[in-house]
Formats: C-alpha cells, structure tokens, sequence
C-alpha cells in the first residue's frame, strides 16, 4: 500500500460542505446543479485527498427508516484501494445509527 493510500485512509470521513460541491461533481462526473439537488434531500460524505481535491464521496439520505446510498465516487489514484469500502462501511454506519430498517444501494 502506498503512503498517499495510507494518508487518505488515516483522514476523518466527514459530512460535506457547500464548499465540497464543485469536488464532488468533477469526482462523480456529474453537474454541480445535480449535486446540489441531491444534496437538498440527503448529505454527501467526503474523503480528503492530498492537496485541495477530495479522495472520494458518497451519497447518503436517511428518511424516517429508510435509506439511499449512492454516487460513490473515489478519485482515479485511489481506484486500487480500500477507500471506497471504507466510504460503504461509513455510510451503513450511519444508517444503522439512525435505526434504518432498509438500507437501498443505488
């Protein structure tokens, strides 16, 4: 495993901000007018990556005992690592958290 994989994997997944938008739609490869929308009914979890840009992103909206898990996107110098499984497991957590009956992967 490389030290820029270590690194990503020693940060803190944390909830994104408004400041994240611009990141998370290059990352996923979708518009900023998407991610917004998306992010008006759920959160976006975020992965710092070395530098300004990010290592990876997940969707996450809780309704009541409902959740949706989606867009998972991990940077390209990342694709052979575990950062992606570690964004999942985060995001089930939450879920789990919440008291989630049913968890739906898109």
């Amino acid at each position: 495993m490389t030290t820029q994989i270590q690194d990503a994997l020693a940060r803190t997944v944390r909830l994104a901000t408004d400041t994240d938008i611009d990141a998370i739609a290059r990352l996923s490869e979708s518009t900023t007018a998407a991610v917004r929308k998306l992010q008006s009914g759920g959160d976006f979890l975020v992965l710092d990556g070395p530098g300004d840009g990010l290592a990876g992103s997940i969707y996450l909206a809780i309704e009541e005992s409902r959740a949706r898990i989606g867009m998972l996107a991990v940077a390209p110098e990342f694709s052979d690592s575990p950062l992606a499984d570690r964004l999942v497991a985060v995001a089930e957590l939450m879920c789990e958290a919440s008291g989630c009956e049913e968890v739906v992967h898109q």
